[in-house]
């Protein structure tokens, strides 16, 4: 994590493949934050919530994130994933949103591409 980011998004890197359901792992500088990790598929406009993360005392955390849909229909494409700190507004799993939400903190965008 570079000095003095909120947050910071450690596995998957920048341009590796990935599967439908991954595992993501990142830290946070402030353990009692609330931590969202969106996924944006490149062919589409929505930005998907991920499943709820607990942050441990140490600031890591991590989430099993899908990307796309089971199966081979998704082979191939590209994603972007973030993790967001203290939204703005209340964020669920599965919400659909228009973009990145508004938050006190974003880490780096990462682009993936499914496997």
């Amino acid at each position: 994590m570079a000095a003095n980011a909120p947050v910071s998004i450690l596995t998957p890197c920048d341009q590796s493949a990935v599967g439908w359901h991954t595992l993501i792992r990142g830290r946070v500088s402030n353990p009692k934050a609330i931590v969202h990790v969106i996924i944006h598929p490149l062919e589409v406009n929505e930005h998907w919530v991920q499943p709820k993360i607990d942050v441990k005392s140490d600031g890591t955390w991590e989430v099993l994130a899908y990307f796309g849909r089971d199966g081979s229909v998704d082979h191939g494409k590209p994603f972007e994933l973030a993790a967001v700190v203290n939204p703005k507004t209340l964020l669920e799993e599965a919400d659909q949103l228009p973009d990145w939400p508004d938050a006190e903190a974003r880490s780096d965008i990462v682009r993936v591409r499914r496997d």
